[in-house]
């Protein structure tokens, strides 16, 4: 980004598994690059954290055009999975992406079009991390499963699919504009169950679905961060490219984005 730490005004961070429960995540990653000043926090959505704070970008530049904004997703599951349960670790893996926002296009790389974020508390149980104030523990007391990630996988796939598309198809209802608009879909990586039925619902050609979960797992708000990194190093995306991303997490929350890049 070719930008030093001092101008930085936010850091913010999305993170499931932050390092600890306070400070916060970007709290520490400020004292970490030396910056001071400027506004630091996180934002826990679980694997939706990166659209979800790419609008909380938005919004904060939406009061102070001049803001200049480090955003990051860092996540590290292997922490926080039951590794006797095979249903749940082997899917997640660890993972962060960085980006730096600003509300001049001519000095970014891509920008937003359009963004759309939903969610849902009742269905919180479908999937989430324990170890909070929920349950109280003192020293000596064991760690069990209550500790860990817990995942319902079959009801988890069915609201992952039918959510993500009719936030794909929202977005793009709002633009005027029809899937062939689009020049590749950059889907949440869970696992290819899923990026290939949200595809095949939307009606996109394979060819323009990217997926690279097969190398990294399941890295909960770091997977788009990281797909539209890979994209970008395979030539996959150029200047005038469209791409729709989109995102399911615990909570639970999910929703789309239309980015359009601008080299």
């Amino acid at each position: 980004a070719n930008t030093e730490g001092a101008g930085l005004t936010h850091i913010l961070t999305t993170t499931c598994t932050p390092e600890k429960l306070f400070a916060s995540t970007a709290g520490i990653l400020a004292g970490k690059l030396g910056v001071a000043g400027g506004m630091t926090f996180d934002c826990n959505t679980a694997c939706y954290g990166d659209i979800y704070g790419l609008s909380l970008c938005q919004s904060i530049l939406s009061l102070n055009p001049n803001a200049k904004i480090l955003f990051g997703c860092a996540e590290v599951l292997t922490h926080s999975v039951n590794w006797t349960d095979r249903s749940t670790c082997v899917l997640f893996g660890d993972g962060a992406g960085a980006c730096i926002i600003t509300a001049q296009k001519e000095n970014i790389l891509a920008s937003p079009e359009e963004a759309l974020c939903s969610s849902d508390g009742s269905l919180q149980h479908l999937i989430r991390i324990g170890g909070g104030t929920e349950r109280a523990y003192t020293t000596g007391l064991p760690v069990d499963e209550s500790f860990y990630l817990t995942m319902q996988g079959r009801e988890v796939f069915k609201h992952a699919v039918r959510n993500m598309t009719a936030a794909c198809q929202e977005v793009l209802r709002r633009k005027g504009m029809d899937i062939a608009d689009v020049d590749l879909l950059v889907p949440h990586q869970a696992n290819m169950r899923i990026i290939e039925a949200v595809g095949d619902r939307l009606g996109i050609n394979t060819s323009h679905v990217f997926a690279n979960v097969a190398r990294y797992g399941n890295t909960s708000s770091a997977s788009v961060p990281l797909a539209l990194a890979d994209a970008r190093t395979r030539n996959l995306l150029g200047k005038g490219s469209r791409v729709l991303c989109t995102s399911f997490g615990g909570g639970l929350t999910w929703g789309a984005c239309l980015l359009e890049f601008h080299s």
